[in-house]
């Protein structure tokens, strides 16, 4: 029995079907019967297993992963259980015919939006103008078929945009609208993707790492196994199953067990499931009529003799399980112990209690986030796994070991499954069943991995003997790939001439040949695949060549690559489908034989529709809630950070409005103080937009995967705030209702905290429903900003009720502020404090002070007003939660647009970069006769040491590391790589410009970090158990021992095992027993001395964790926290910061670059800042050009760079521009930090080969590299080799075909050989141990320490010593002259060519923030329509009126720039931390610029807002009062936009930022003087009035209309006029107002130089 539905919570054993004979049961009856027999067993086991601990669950996951030897795993016990009992697991085939996605793709400048193009954009599209370079059909996939089959790994391969991602997407229904239109038939066993649930059947991984920062590793598996399985197991319950075979094989006289029975008899191995591994079970499953989802077994026969049984024992007491294994699998099955298995199996158990961090919060790697990210999909319970390149961030032996368990889970668990990969290492190849080798979107092969060499064979193309097979095929799908590697027919057919070795051919020697090598078979635990790693890489070497071999070199241009291809696309796509067998095969299966659907309902394990999720909607509901708790309690900045914020800004706001009376005039000081309780409420929200816009990206995905309903994750977020918003509202409501004298009756104070809690709660899910519904940052702060401003605009206060015009009162009965404000208002002003006094002379008979009060603000005068605003926030509430479960549910993620580059466009710069390059060599040839061929690097000292350039060497000359020489301080020449077809036809790069040569030595190096665990109180029982184990030790010896000398030796012996706990300076791995928590710092590095010599290459290399990042930022100078020991010397001199980051490139693991720039532009921004100040723009322009040409970037030179996931450049194209970026500024020493990590195969030889030529001419290189290829490891002249702590385990040669570093492992006995075939990268990793498992048996040697007292270290350490002494006696030190290679006025110059073409491809923040404006002021205009005239006489109301669209006007839309500009420049702002590390420019020119270029779009707000609300509010005409408002209102936004910058600069994230923003503008609006004017404010808070820029702003606008009016106003039945008046009530003087537009211009010069100084001195990334 093979199926079994969800269990009931309580279910008796079935006994009626046991009375049918079995001749009456219908198959259905039976399969019922067998369900309930299967069902009883399930709730049997369930009962037993009782509550999981998590110590529980890591003990059955250990004792389940426990195996003796490689051939008994898990899954391989787990497969021979299966077979022996003829389980067959429920399994997917997944068919495909004439798939196809088109899409319409953006063509070159096309797909940068600019401010001009987006609203040209618009009208062609109205005015149907279409032109046909804009936009071209693209078709991504191209009728692509085929079958994937159970049981067997297919690995997806293909150059970059060939379209591997929206395969699996098509195949998985994970496309969206904006990704492409869909077409062709999928089915999955025979149904149609709508005729099941196809998101809960199948599982995506994608490519992009999305993982809330603040769960541990443990709650994001165990959420997502929730989610995927649901709170009651597993549908396929194996257990039972095992357990019915018991049961039956007792009652039977002959065993059941065998592989044979299955009713469809097509798998190899009887069952399907039972298949051993490396059997390969491909004829079972491969011949398309394989229906396992049947899930008949041999248990069959057993089934029908149970039903008739009439045992009395319990089902599951007569199965008694065979061995430990299955009893713990009894208990494991199902549960969370899953989680705890795939963790151990993907290495993240050492990491499952830490937080998951993001570019803030630290916490796991790169490379176990992206285990991560696989390991939160496979945790569910889908069949059919895509994996979209899942080996980013891994090292090769971690890798190999996360392939064959993915193996052996296929043939286990009959699982369906495709990964695709950027650099599989050949023995991670030799691991899959089935390669895919996807090219333009058409399969060129798919089929068996063993017969792919020699497929392509039969098409002329031949593998080289040290060549590996998936850089192979990648590069013989281009047209220099095909030249390299055309046999001997082909290259006759094209006339080729011969490939020779010294041509840059292939290597024809074999690895067996290397005399360091031993011979094949000679020992040592070789892997299966070994064998079929030298079958493989064993075909013929090609003898063929590419292009004239003579000409290269000679020219120092770069020459263009061939661009027709030998073999079509199109033909090795016929050639597959027509000659191949298996193509043959496949497509006739697909033809002819057809899966067909067992029924109308799919069967298992295909999830029927109507089962939309796992869980059930409460249970959703209940876990996503804990989930969004979790989140909320830990992100405890924000928390601690707002919980401050009200204490502070209560107490300040209370003490301001302290204390009130009872009168009129008092009146408005109370309604002012409960409109800024409800405003800061209100401003409490702003932190929703942040958080929910992070929680969107992991929202997308969990949707895409099925996990939860939207309701779900809608209500989560708000019932998660709902403690929040309580307890800030309890708080605020404590200090702010004692200290402004509220009415002091419990009543009046419960019923305020419940208005304040009822508006804090609107106010927060209209933020979050904002945030769901804006695609991104930027517009979600300036529509929340625009809401913001009609809230407040219409509460009532800014402007009174009745004094909205009728075309807007809409506003005004929608605007939870206006009931808010009206219901504190009247809470106050009916209570008796205000109802026992009349109302002063003037007002109408019999009416009371607080009815008078509440009619001069239109207020209404009932009580019912107080619940009706509660319920209406309330109300408000749960609408907009629900409006944001829709959006949830709907909005779909922003995608980047699909690209084409434009061939016009790069022709025309192909031309343009030959004419700059004719006219450089005519300026050098009119100045040869003058100048030496030689170019001279003078060192300091004055001895000429010449480094020549290749151009000027011959082919003679060029050094072999063949032959095995070191490279020395004077290459000669550019070693070869294997690879030519990817680097083929390219010189040597930056042969003219002039470097210093480096000598590089780092010596001792140590490295501290502080340990955020550290606990005093476990430091303190860690010295007191190691002082009591250091007495015991010597008490021991006293008793034991006579004579002092023994004791004295004791003693003398035992501190040293204690004082490990003393400095926390502790290696990882020789803590001696101290507890982590004890440590007050860790040790990252321990004592590494190296060096590196010009022209050389090395390789820093080591297992995840080792350190080599760390090692690579200390010796970079890039470290801002830690403590570090050692000396690094450059030329034999200490490293000085200045001169060192001027002459080195640093190329970072993240890919950190400005959005708004194109390729082209971001590598002439780098060239110009950092190359000397003597090139001209001409030569930068053509060494820009020349690098392009080399990282194979120039097709893309034109497109945008983009966000990272969202637009611009794909992941592998943005490597190549991170290393191009470090490349152009010609450094002496560059550091490459996992250069290759997101790159294929073809393009990191790419990447390697560009590299390479770097240190040949004369540049010191060090590179951190994960999972190097055969032919990129032995490209590196030398290795420095790490492990966990920061420990050398070796440091020297590489030599000929790796044979130094082999001969140095070997000599240690009992080290295993490396087998044919193998790459001795992975090797070298296997046998020290230095990945998460290993392939070959760990040589149990200390290896650390084994180099240390090695000859080899001795060296070394003589070398480095005499490095240093030799560069000390012979070099000064480093001088660079200035600290900046451009001057101040070129840098500015730069950087504002930089940001302003970047401003103006931002079309979504200048549109929205102009757009904001517009429809702001037509709102101000329409609101206040004629408000701007004061009737003469006046009443308050009037300048109330007046005031508040000032106050509105100038703080709202304000506010609306400094949210605005927060996401733009917090991005910004890393890019900014990467350029000062470089030294590229003076942070004063970097906030000039950036402050200079929001000018025109400010002075275009100010254009756009002041003329429209000015005329039609009916403000005074005269010029002078115009043009001032227009000066004013100019300096205003500047203010807040500049203001919005500071913040982002000094705070640690854009988060906190926010929250920053929100509490200074509520002091703003405190202290401004409009809600309490200066003379009313306690005389201790005035000069606070005075410091805040609002005050200023409001008193400039004011007083250049009221100042000057000599109308009278009537106010409490007094006369005065309105000039007088605001001298009174508010302190403004009219001669005071162009004294205002200085001191704004100050404040904006203030806040400008305070941010660039917080850029200069303030760094937050902390490394």
């Amino acid at each position: 029995m093979a199926t079994s539905q969800s269990p009931a919570k309580s279910q008796e054993h079935p006994d009626e079907a046991e009375q049918l004979p079995a001749t009456r049961l219908s198959p259905k009856s039976k399969a019922a019967a067998d369900a309930k027999i299967i069902a009883a067993l399930r709730h049997d086991l369930e009962a037993s297993r009782g509550r999981l601990t998590i110590v529980r669950r890591k003990e059955l996951a250990t004792k389940l992963l426990e195996h003796s030897h490689g051939d008994d795993t898990f899954f391989t016990r787990l497969s021979k259980r299966m077979q022996h009992a003829g389980v067959n697991v429920p399994s997917v085939t997944v068919e495909y015919r004439n798939l196809r996605v088109d899409t319409e793709a953006l063509v070159g400048a096309a797909s940068v939006a600019t401010v001009a193009s987006v609203p040209l954009g618009i009208i062609k599209r109205l005015l149907c103008l279409h032109r046909g370079r804009e936009s071209r059909p693209l078709r991504i996939l191209n009728d692509v078929q085929g079958k994937l089959v159970p049981g067997r790994l297919t690995l997806l391969l293909g150059p970059p945009a060939c379209g591997k991602s929206t395969f699996m997407r098509s195949l998985t229904s994970r496309m969206i609208p904006a990704q492409g239109k869909v077409s062709g038939d999928i089915r999955y066993n025979g149904y149609k993707l709508d005729e099941f649930n196809i998101l809960r059947s199948s599982a995506y991984v994608d490519q992009i790492d999305n993982h809330n920062p603040n769960l541990t590793v443990r709650e994001t598996l165990d959420f997502a196994h929730a989610c995927q399985v649901g709170l009651h197991g597993a549908a396929f319950n194996l257990p039972a199953e095992l357990a019915a075979h018991h049961i039956t094989s007792s009652r039977q006289s002959q065993p059941t067990a065998g592989g044979g029975n299955g009713q469809n008899g097509d798998s190899t191995n009887g069952g399907g499931a039972g298949v051993k591994p490396g059997n390969g079970n491909a004829n079972g499953n491969a011949n398309g009529n394989d229906h396992s989802h049947l899930g008949s077994s041999s248990n069959a026969c057993g089934l029908k003799a149970l039903r008739h049984s009439h045992n009395e024992r319990p089902l599951l007491e007569q199965a008694v399980p065979d061995d430990e294994f299955e009893a713990l699998l009894r208990q494991a099955w199902g549960t969370q112990v899953k989680v705890d298995i795939v963790m151990a199996l993907l290495g993240l158990t050492h990491c499952a209690e830490t937080v998951v961090g993001d570019q803030i919060v630290r916490g796991i790697s790169g490379g176990e986030r992206k285990r991560l990210t696989a390991a939160e999909m496979l945790v569910g319970p889908s069949s059919v796994v895509m994996m979209d390149e899942m080996s980013t961030g891994l090292d090769s032996a971690t890798l190999f070991t996360v392939v064959r368990w993915l193996s052996q889970a296929a043939k286990a668990l009959q699982m369906t499954i495709m990964a695709s990969l950027l650099q599989p290492p050949p023995e991670v190849f030799g691991l899959f069943d089935d390669v895919i080798l996807l090219t333009e979107g058409r399969v060129l092969y798919h089929g068996p991995v063993k017969d792919v060499v020699d497929h392509f064979r039969t098409l002329g193309l031949d593998c080289p003997d040290r060549k590996d097979v998936p850089s192979f095929l990648l590069e013989i799908t281009t047209p220099t790939g095909q030249r390299e590697f055309a046999g001997s027919e082909l290259r006759a057919r094209f006339n080729l001439p011969p490939l020779t070795q010294e041509d840059g051919g292939p290597v024809a020697a074999s690895r067996t040949g290397s005399s360091a090598l031993p011979p094949p078979g000679g020992g040592g635990a070789a892997d299966a695949t070994a064998g079929w790693l030298a079958a493989a890489n064993a075909s013929t070497v090609s003898g063929g060549g590419g292009g004239d071999a003579s000409s290269r070199g000679n020219s120092r241009f770069l020459k263009l690559r061939p661009k027709s291809m030998l073999v079509s696309v199109e033909e090795m796509e016929q050639a597959f489908w027509t000659q191949n067998p298996h193509g043959v095969k496949m497509a006739s299966e697909l033809r002819d034989q057809p899966l067909q659907p067992l029924g109308p309902d799919p069967p298992p394990p295909l999830v029927p529709k109507g089962n939309r999720f796992a869980l059930m909607p409460v249970e959703a509901v209940a876990t996503a809630t804990r989930r969004q708790l979790t989140l909320v309690m830990r992100d405890k900045v924000l928390l601690k950070g707002r919980l401050m914020q009200v204490i502070v800004l209560g107490l300040l706001t209370g003490s301001l409005f302290y204390n009130q009376g009872v009168s009129l005039i008092a009146s408005r000081t109370m309604f002012g103080a409960c409109f800024m309780s409800t405003l800061f409420m209100s401003f409490g929200g702003f932190p929703q937009l942040p958080v929910t816009m992070e929680l969107k990206k992991v929202w997308f995905k969990h949707r895409a995967a099925g996990f939860y309903p939207a309701y779900a994750q809608g209500m989560a977020m708000a019932l998660s705030q709902l403690p929040l918003s309580i307890l800030e509202s309890v708080i605020f409501s404590l200090i702010m209702y004692f200290l402004v004298n509220f009415y002091r009756q419990p009543g009046y104070f419960f019923t305020f905290m419940v208005i304040m809690a009822s508006c804090s709660m609107s106010v927060s899910s209209l933020f979050r429903y904002m945030a769901c519904i804006c695609p991104n940052m930027v517009v979600a702060n300036a529509a929340v900003g625009f809401v913001f401003v009609v809230l407040i605009l219409t509460s009532g206060f800014a402007i009174v009720h009745k004094s909205i015009p009728p075309w807007t009162i809409w506003a005004y009965w929608i605007s939870p502020q206006a009931y808010a404000l009206r219901a504190l208002v009247v809470n106050e002003m009916v209570s008796p404090k205000w109802q026992n006094v009349p109302a002063p002379p003037g007002m109408p008979a019999g009416l009371s002070l607080g009815d008078a009060a509440l009619m001069s603000f239109d207020f209404y005068r009932e009580r019912k007003w107080i619940w009706i605003g509660v319920g209406f926030l309330i109300g408000s509430f749960i609408v907009l939660t629900y409006t944001s479960i829709i959006s949830l549910a709907f909005q779909q993620p922003e995608v980047p647009a699909a690209q084409l580059p434009d061939p016009e466009e790069i022709q025309k710069a192909r031309r343009r970069a030959e004419e700059r390059h004719s006219k450089l060599v005519q300026e050098e040839a009119a100045t040869a006769a003058a100048e030496a061929a030689v170019i001279e690097v003078r060192p300091p000292s004055g001895g000429a040491q010449p480094l020549k350039t290749l151009s000027q060497e011959g082919a003679g000359k060029k050094q072999s590391r063949e032959d095995g020489a070191s490279v020395g301080l004077e290459p000669s020449g550019m070693v070869s790589s294997p690879s030519l077809a990817a680097l083929q036809d390219f010189n040597e790069i930056s042969s003219s410009l002039p470097f210093t040569p480096i000598t590089l030595v780092f010596q001792d190096l140590k490295y501290w970090v502080p340990n955020p665990t550290y606990s005093r109180a476990a430091a303190k029982a860690a010295a007191k158990a190691a002082a009591e184990a250091n007495q015991a030790g010597i008490d021991a010896h006293a008793r034991a021992a006579t004579g002092k000398t023994d004791i004295e030796m004791a003693s003398g012996q035992q501190p040293a095992a204690a004082s490990g706990g003393g400095g926390g300076g502790i290696a990882a791995g020789g803590d001696g027993g101290v507890p982590l928590a004890a440590r007050e710092r860790l040790q990252l590095l321990s004592g590494i001395t190296g060096y590196n010599e010009p022209g050389v290459l090395l390789a820093l290399m080591g297992g995840s964790g080792a350190g080599k990042t760390t090692l690579m930022d200390v010796i970079a100078g890039r470290k801002t926290i830690g403590e570090i020991g050692g000396t690094i010397t450059v030329n034999g001199h200490q490293a000085d910061p200045r001169a060192w980051s001027r002459v080195m490139g640093y190329v970072e693991q993240f890919d950190i670059h400005s959005p708004g720039q194109t390729v082209q532009e971001a590598l002439q921004f780098s060239a110009r800042l950092r190359l000397p100040r003597s090139l001209s723009d001409l030569q930068v322009k053509s060494y820009v050009e020349e690098v392009l040409e080399i990282v194979d970037l120039l097709p893309l030179l034109g497109a945008l760079v983009g966000s990272p996931g969202a637009s611009g450049l794909s992941v592998e194209a943005r490597k190549r521009l991170t290393i191009a970026v470090e490349l152009v500024a010609n450094p002496s020493c560059i550091f490459l930090d996992e250069p290759t990590s997101g790159l294929d195969a073809r393009a990191a030889a790419i990447v390697m080969r560009a590299v390479r030529n770097v240190a040949c001419n004369g540049r010191t290189v060090m590179v951190t590299i994960h999972q190097p290829s055969i032919e990129i490891f032995e490209s590196f002249d030398n290795l420095l080799l790490i492990q966990r702590g920061g420990l050398t385990t070796y440091f020297g040669p590489l030599g000929s075909q790796s044979a130094d570093l082999i001969s140095y492992f070997r000599a240690v006995p009992g080290t295993p050989a490396l087998p044919s075939g193998f790459n001795p990268a992975t090797w070298m990793l296997e046998v020290t141990g230095g990945s998460m498992a290993t392939v070959l048996d760990r040589v149990d040697v200390d290896w650390p320490a084994h180099y240390a007292a090695s000859e080899l270290a001795a060296k070394n350490n003589a070398r480095a010593g005499e490095l240093v002494d030799r560069g000390f006696k012979t070099a000064r030190a480093l001088e660079v002259g200035t600290r900046y290679a451009m001057p101040f006025r070129s840098q500015v110059k730069v950087l504002l060519r930089k940001f302003n073409l970047a401003y103006w491809r931002s079309p979504g923040y200048n549109f929205m923030r102009l757009g904001m404006t517009l429809v702001t002021s037509f709102i101000y205009a329409a609101v206040y329509w004629g408000e701007g005239v004061v009737p003469n006489p006046a009443s308050i109301a009037n300048v109330q009126n007046v005031m508040g669209i000032m106050f509105a006007s100038s703080n709202f839309l304000g506010m609306i720039n400094l949210m605005s500009v927060m996401p733009v420049v917090g991005y910004e702002r890393v890019v900014f931390y990467r350029e000062r590390a470089a030294s590229m420019y003076n942070p004063f020119a970097y906030g000039a610029a950036i402050a200079l270029v929001e000018m025109p779009y400010l002075l275009a707000q100010a254009l756009t807002f002041v003329p429209i609300i000015y005329f039609m509010i009916g403000f005074d005409p005269l010029p002078e009062q115009f043009f001032y408002y227009i000066i004013v209102f100019f300096e205003t936004i500047a203010l807040y936009t500049i203001f919005g910058q500071t913040l982002v600069y000094v705070t640690p994230a854009q988060t906190i930022a926010q929250v920053v923003g929100a509490g200074f503008n509520f002091l703003f609006n405190v202290f401004n003087g409009f809600i309490i004017t200066y003379p009313d404010m306690p005389s201790g808070w005035r000069w606070m009035n005075r410091i805040v820029p609002p005050t200023w702003i409001l008193y400039g606008l004011g007083i250049s209309q009221l100042g000057n009016d000599e109308g009278e106003l009537i106010y409490g039945g007094k006369s005065t006029p309105v000039n007088e008046f605001m001298k009174e009530r508010f302190g403004y003087r009219y001669d005071m107002r162009w004294w205002v537009v200085l001191i704004l211009l100050a404040y904006v010069l203030v806040l400008r130089v305070g941010s660039i100084l917080a850029l200069k001195y303030w760094n937050f990334l902390r490394r």
